[in-house]
């Protein structure tokens, strides 16, 4: 799960993105835009797929979340260094957000 690329940039936008209320889009929006770099500058990482997944469980769009944690989890099943409990926590969080949709 840890990113060997240096995001201490995105830190504080993403690590917020969990605490705040959908009624605020603000800061969730400009955490999205911060995963969506992530994705384009480093996207031989996870740390993007799994922090937009973040985002749109904070936003309550719960479809959307479950879609990037089903891809974490792909993404983690293609990679070394992922244990299998890491692969099966994204994917029960993903089979938990689409069964409250």
């Amino acid at each position: 799960m840890l990113c060997s690329v240096n995001v201490s940039r995105y830190e504080g936008i993403l690590g917020f993105a969990a605490s705040v209320h959908p009624e605020s889009p603000g800061p969730l929006d400009e955490a999205e835009a911060a995963c969506r770099e992530l994705l384009t500058r480093f996207p031989d990482q996870i740390d993007g797929t799994e922090r937009l997944a973040a985002v749109y469980e904070a936003r309550g769009e719960k479809k959307l979340a479950a879609e990037y944690y089903q891809k974490a989890a792909q993404f983690a099943q293609g990679s070394p260094g992922f244990d299998q409990e890491l692969i099966d926590w994204y994917l029960s969080k993903a089979k938990e957000l689409e069964a409250n949709d």
